[in-house]
């Protein structure tokens, strides 16, 4: 796991291969936080467009209620997508979110530590969203930085049904703790997912930003990450 102390980020500046607009987005990741604040662990933009709107998002929002999102918009920056969860994680513990959507059924998921965790008024239009960006960034939406410590970022732009308990065991295991997805993030679906981070074994905490997914590298990075004190397989 890394720590991001509010500085820490990585851009892509093009779109990420082999990404085509759709309507299917899922997200995996681990997070242990106490900020209240507006943080983001991935957003989208398109160059020279509004950067103040993310075309598709992961984070908490200005509510300062504690609890995280997912958000996708079309190509003429409307909201399409909206799913969040109905519990605050930003306690100060590891906490395990798993998030999909899938807009042309008008499907939305969402699981925090194996348990469903839906709020309600999610928005499920069936429009495509806008997944052909070319200034993708994690751990930042241009203007609020991430604090937190994050470990096994996985996101594709397909739907990952987690109401599926055979389906969730592939991302965490009947203890609450990390399973492991491969070192390309290939083993819950048997192919690579375009965003995939994870910090290997004996390495520095800085090669997180290695996007080991399809998606290509994110190649402009600030600040220095360092390792968490913790990890959430502990």
């Amino acid at each position: 796991a890394v720590h991001c102390e509010g500085d820490d980020d990585a851009a892509r500046g093009a779109d990420l291969t082999g990404a085509s607009d759709g309507k299917e987005i899922s997200c995996s990741f681990w997070i242990k936080t106490t900020n209240s604040s507006e943080n983001y662990l991935m957003s989208s933009h398109t160059a020279g467009a509004d950067t103040s709107i993310n075309d598709s998002s992961i984070g908490s929002g200005t509510a300062g209620d504690g609890k995280w999102g997912l958000t996708v918009y079309n190509t003429s920056d409307s909201k399409i997508g909206n799913v969040w969860t109905n519990t605050a994680i930003n306690d100060g513990e590891w906490h395990h979110v798993a998030m999909s959507m899938d807009l042309l059924n008008g499907v939305g998921v969402v699981y925090v530590d194996g348990v469903e965790d839906k709020a309600s008024g999610a928005i499920l239009t069936n429009d495509t969203i806008d997944l052909t960006d070319t200034d993708w960034r994690v751990f930042t939406d241009n203007s609020s930085q991430l604090t937190a410590d994050v470990a096994d970022l996985w996101i594709n732009f397909n739907y990952i049904d987690f109401s599926d308990s055979a389906t969730r065991a592939k991302f965490i295991n009947s203890s609450g703790k990390p399973v492991d997805l491969g070192d390309d993030g290939s083993t819950p679906t048997g192919t690579k997912p375009i965003m995939y981070f994870k910090l290997a074994a004996d390495v520095d905490a800085p090669t997180f930003y290695t996007n080991k997914g399809s998606g290509g590298g994110f190649g402009t990075v600030s600040g220095t990450l360092t390792e968490a004190s913790s990890s959430p397989s502990d």
